[in-house]
């Protein structure tokens, strides 16, 4: 629902595992991902989102049923197999068993943190294909270095729209805003 208002928080925890983009990234084009995990309030006119944990399980380029692999600008993933491993973490782990999955996060070396074409398809796909319920919020960050060397990361949701593709995304906002 692109008129939902969505406002969301990263837990201190969590920040300290968001990827970052490093020199050699950026040289060599690189991207990194992580997936997201945390807990979904639904409030009056609104949903909070909050992340409280991050997790990373890269497969090697040998391997066929890993869960993401982090190469020259871009990532190969399996969402569905990301989305279940993350659920399946608090079946094994007491510390995540308040948690699910909640999306992803990964970085653009050598761009802005802001969605590429292939970065709104890829995560509508997951909708069209019916992998993710269109009523639970998909949140993905986006991180990216300035001009000016400072770290920026900017977090999204899909939303359906009147638009060609019928996707487009949406700014997260802080609780504060």
């Amino acid at each position: 629902d692109e008129s939902l208002k969505v406002t969301f928080e990263v837990g201190t925890e969590a920040l300290r595992y968001l990827p970052k983009v490093s020199e050699d990234d950026q040289r060599t084009g690189r991207e990194r991902y992580r997936y997201l995990l945390g807990t979904v309030k639904k409030l009056d006119q609104r949903v909070h989102v909050s992340v409280l944990a991050v997790g990373a399980d890269e497969m090697t380029e040998k391997e066929q049923y890993g869960t993401y692999w982090e190469g020259v600008e871009k990532i190969d993933l399996n969402p569905r197999v990301i989305r279940d491993r993350a659920n399946s973490l608090g079946r094994k782990h007491p510390e995540f068993r308040s948690m699910r999955f909640l999306g992803d996060i990964h970085t653009h070396p050598n761009s802005v943190a802001y969605p590429s074409p292939q970065d709104l398809i890829s995560v509508a796909r997951v909708y069209d294909e019916g992998m993710f319920n269109p009523h639970e919020p998909y949140i993905f960050g986006i991180a990216a270095r300035r001009e000016d060397g400072e770290e920026e990361i900017n977090f999204y949701r899909i939303v359906r729209t009147g638009s060609e593709s019928d996707y487009g995304f949406k700014l997260l906002e802080h609780p504060d805003e």
